[in-house]
């Protein structure tokens, strides 16, 4: 199965190129049941929530396998009607659509209505994102603004800000703060670690 371009019409040259896989492409299960319907988009979703798998640690050339077991979790597990993320991000450079845009997903308690979650597969509480896995983390924020599925102001927010989470790791979040759009958030007293 090929990946599709993900913004293949936008004006910025940087986000031509990304790739994502659609759920058919990933071979998704069709819900068990009636997600939430609500409809929001980028003018009203005002947090991009950033969480990490754990397990798998990597998916390299298996991702897609690894999108069909996450969601058959959080379905057969978690008893969700779907996978809970609105995008993962794999180690191959690839995005993969969760509950994909306009649509409330079931990742950050409290915020469902107005937030999308972009998932990295991977644990990183002892490590980084690979440079390539940042950056296109990066490039996901801009060309996703530049698209209008989120808006110039939207703030960027570590699962642990919203809920008792190591999410999305003790590094990756210290490196997150670095992020012009990160925003301290109402749940800072989640602290872990290197937090007092």
């Amino acid at each position: 199965v090929d990946a599709v371009k993900m913004f293949p019409n936008s004006k910025l040259d940087q986000c031509k190129n990304l790739e994502a896989y659609s759920r058919s492409e990933w071979g998704a299960r069709e819900n068990e049941g009636p997600c939430d319907p609500s409809i929001f988009n980028g003018l009203n979703v005002k947090y991009l929530f950033l969480h990490h798998t754990v397990s798998p640690e990597a998916c390299y050339n298996n991702c897609i396998n690894e999108m069909q077991s996450m969601q058959n979790f959080h379905i057969d597990d978690r008893g969700w009607c779907d996978i809970g993320y609105s995008w993962v991000l794999g180690i191959d450079e690839r995005f993969y659509e969760g509950r994909g845009w306009n649509k409330v997903g079931a990742h950050t308690p409290g915020f469902n209505d107005w937030a999308y979650a972009l998932s990295i597969i991977g644990d990183y509480t002892y490590r980084l994102p690979t440079e390539s896995t940042l950056k296109m983390i990066n490039l996901f924020v801009e060309c996703s603004i530049d698209a209008g599925y989120l808006r110039s102001s939207v703030q960027i927010r570590g699962h642990r800000q919203a809920k008792s989470t190591e999410c999305p790791g003790e590094n990756y979040y210290a490196y997150m703060m670095g992020n012009s759009y990160f925003a301290y958030g109402p749940g800072q007293d989640f602290t872990h670690g290197m937090w007092p």
